[in-house]
């Protein structure tokens, strides 16, 4: 399966990126485990989901095309902050049948809210 995968630190103080690489190599670990071909990395370094600041990668992520089968992420509030979002920002991604896939957490379905980091392959339907 052909898999992106989007990384995103909120505020990287240093600015040195140490920690969308631990979330890059948690993710490509995934992808090996479960024998992933990983065909992009999307990084949103630095910036944060609830302020309202356009997210580069984020949309980059909306507009890919062909849409992804899946699309790995540290933990699920790295890809949606908010459990409303993306609403109609995400629209696109929920018509392309991709699944999402986290590194760090158990299953998180529609409308519900993550359940901590928790170890485990997860993911839900875009």
């Amino acid at each position: 399966m052909d898999v992106v995968i989007y990384a995103r630190l909120s505020l990287d103080k240093l600015g040195n990126e140490l920690g969308v690489d631990r979330q890059l190599e948690a993710c490509r670990e995934l992808a090996a485990r479960q024998g992933w071909t990983v065909t992009r990395e999307l990084i949103d370094n630095s910036i944060s989901a609830t302020t309202g600041r356009v997210r580069p990668a984020f949309e980059k992520l909306l507009t890919l095309s062909p849409k992804p089968e899946a699309i790995i992420v540290w933990h699920l509030d790295r890809l949606v902050r908010l459990t409303q979002e993306p609403g109609e920002r995400g629209r696109p991604l929920h018509g392309g049948g991709a699944h999402r896939r986290s590194a760090t957490c158990a299953t998180l379905g529609p409308g519900r809210r993550p359940r901590g980091r928790q170890p485990g392959d997860a993911g839900w339907r875009l």
